[in-house]
């Protein structure tokens, strides 16, 4: 089972550039990738056997494994009760639910959660090394080199305006993916670098930094901050504290200055994902009718664009544009419009579930601890400017530790006993 985990790690990471050489067109290439997503779940259906834990915090709780199930029947109900597409309600589903079953095949392995996590971070180096590579060769080689690397997409892939702006996707077809697994693989290297080695851990945090920016995702950036924030509020002297601060805060200005359009960049913003929190999350809870309020509208496109543009005030991207697709870029915000508040409670109790598993192995591991809770901030904080429990990589990475956190719980409590 370990080296399924190591090859799908590295597909996955790598798999926009793999995939980019067969002769297929991109409906079959999109394919291709959904069927190798679902993997996980086709081994664990055909190699485990479904026995429910009664301890109520593991995720192999029942309490715990009907919150997805859950969210994905009243997705999929909602979705059909206003007349829309069903396949959008799978697509969305899919994309939270995808690499649960990973987590739930390492939680049943016999591998020592030890070993897990000294494998993962061995491989994490070696990916996070290979990515930033390909994003130094795209920033000196350009709109050539960028192509070289740029999966096979849609006419509108991000992508492809990424190409245009100069900003870097590394193997990816969007931007957001690269910057998180950059992000991810830099938060797990953090946190397993020894806390008397200042100087790399600057050094580190400031070229992660930089690759994120050139990445052109504010939403990696403040993500960025989160992480550096709470490992500094972590033990460190303060002499560090004040230098990584000063260091950080001449950085992002050397950035602005760099960047001359920033100001134009957040002012826009104010136009959409400002505008949704601001005014289409608000109406939409004091206009709607009780049950819309309750479940949610559904996933459709054409439903979410005509119940956007019905409210007051609705954000100048819809009026002017057909982006019904940019409200999942504020995700509690589409949480709630499209699941409703019961939706937006199972989401939040999902994530509730793991925040008390991470408390429970705290003093276990006090790493693994320090690394969710981390995951945890950027999945609340991020919800309200990037669709983060969509973004591959980072749920990835963040199922499989979820996996191995389970592993540390039962084998703590073993221990107890």
């Amino acid at each position: 089972m370990r080296k399924f985990l190591i090859i799908f790690i590295y597909y996955i990471v790598f798999e926009g550039f793999i995939l980019k050489w067969l002769p297929f067109d991109f409906s079959v290439v999109q394919t291709i990738r959904n069927i190798v997503d679902f993997t996980p779940l086709a081994i664990l259906i055909l190699t485990y056997n479904w026995r429910i834990k009664f301890d109520k915090n593991s995720i192999l709780s029942l309490n715990f494994l009907l919150i997805p199930l859950l969210l994905s029947i009243l997705c999929i109900m909602t979705t059909m009760l206003h007349k829309g597409a069903v396949s959008s309600a799978f697509a969305y589903c899919g994309a939270i639910i995808r690499y649960i079953p990973l987590a739930l095949i390492i939680t049943k392995t016999k591998i020592d959660s030890d070993e897990l996590k000294k494998t993962l971070l061995f491989h994490v180096k070696i990916i996070f090394s290979l990515q930033i590579t390909i994003g130094i060769v795209q920033i000196i080689g350009g709109q050539n080199i960028m192509t070289f690397f740029l999966p096979k997409t849609d006419s509108h892939s991000s992508a492809q305006n990424a190409l245009l702006e100069g900003d870097i996707a590394g193997t990816f077809s969007n931007t957001i993916d690269y910057a998180f697994l950059i992000l991810t693989c830099y938060l797990l290297i953090l946190y397993n670098t020894r806390r008397s080695n200042n100087a790399y851990v600057l050094l580190l945090s400031v070229f992660t930094l930089y690759i994120v920016y050139e990445t052109g995702s504010l939403a990696a950036i403040i993500a960025f901050l989160i992480i550096f924030a709470i490992f500094l509020c972590n033990g460190h002297s303060y002499r560090f504290i004040y230098l990584s601060i000063a260091v950080m805060v001449i950085s992002i200005i050397l950035m602005y200055i760099y960047n001359t359009e920033l100001y134009l960049f957040i002012e826009n913003k104010k136009l959409s994902r400002l505008g949704m929190i601001s005014s289409t999350l608000p109406n939409f809870l004091l206009k709607s009718n009780i049950f819309d309020i309750l479940f949610g509208i559904g996933t459709d496109l054409g439903v979410i664009n005509k119940t956007v543009l019905s409210l007051p005030n609705p954000p100048h991207i819809f009026v002017h544009y057909y982006a019904p697709h940019t409200l999942a870029d504020v995700y509690w915000v589409a949480a709630i419009v499209e699941n409703g508040i019961i939706g937006f409670i199972l989401l939040l109790g999902m994530l509730a579930k793991i925040y008390v598993l991470s408390k429970l192995i705290r003093q276990k591991d006090w790493q693994l601890y320090m690394i969710m809770i981390s995951l945890l901030c950027v999945i609340l904080i991020l919800g309200f400017v990037n669709q983060i429990l969509s973004v591959k990589p980072f749920t990835l990475f963040f199922w499989i530790l979820v996996g191995i956190l389970d592993k540390v719980y039962a084998k703590s409590k073993i221990v107890f006993s």
